[in-house]
């Protein structure tokens, strides 16, 4: 689960392979099996992720 700053939590998975996406520090959503990044808005809050 990938949680936003507004407190929205999602799972979210790799369209290339199909394995979970994880957060940064930065909170920037990337896959750490092919190196993916993605950049999607919050359907929460409706900000950048």
């Amino acid at each position: 689960m990938i949680r936003h700053t507004c407190g929205y939590e999602a799972s979210l998975y790799c369209k290339k392979c199909g394995r979970p996406m994880a957060q940064t520090q930065k909170g920037q959503i990337w896959c750490p099996h092919c190196g993916r990044k993605i950049s999607m808005v919050c359907p929460g809050c409706g900000k950048l992720w």
